[in-house]
């Protein structure tokens, strides 16, 4: 994980709407306290027609000062959203550090879209904090150079 420096942590589809962001809003928010921590900015993506953020996950945002910013999408890839945005506000382009909804497609093709946009950019996966609508399956999810899954968050905390 990364623990120096800072980074752009992005939210991926937190909508109560998916079914799979119920089982996550606790670790996402965890991710959130992690990236006040650590001065970093936010991204949250939300699929169009699908409803807001988990209201405590915004909420959160809110109350800690943290420089977000939230962008409506149409697909699954959102790196364009999250390269504009980066761009706009002045947010870190180092390190992405993804988590959210769905594992198996908009968490996956939002993490491709951000190694094609920045080919030497780490990618760090949040695993803790993804979820899918049947169980992440991390051996399936695309091998990149840039793209790292993080599986220890607990000794990172």
């Amino acid at each position: 994980m990364t623990t120096a420096g800072l980074y752009t942590l992005v939210i991926v589809d937190m909508q109560p709407s998916f079914k799979a962001s119920r089982a996550v809003v606790s670790a996402v928010e965890d991710e959130v306290r992690r990236a006040v921590s650590a001065k970093a900015s936010v991204v949250v993506l939300q699929y169009r027609n699908r409803g807001r953020t988990h209201r405590q996950i915004m909420d959160l945002l809110e109350e800690t000062g943290v420089r977000y910013s939230v962008a409506w999408k149409d697909r699954d890839d959102g790196s364009d959203h999250v390269e504009r945005i980066c761009l706009d506000k002045g947010y870190e382009r180092s390190v992405f550090r993804l988590c959210g909804v769905n594992t198996h497609a908009c968490v996956k093709r939002t993490a491709v879209g951000l190694t094609r946009r920045y080919a030497r950019v780490r990618i760090e996966i949040a695993t803790a904090a993804c979820n899918g609508p049947s169980s992440n399956n991390w051996k399936r999810f695309p091998r990149h150079r840039n793209i790292h899954l993080d599986f220890d968050l607990e000794k990172a905390a």
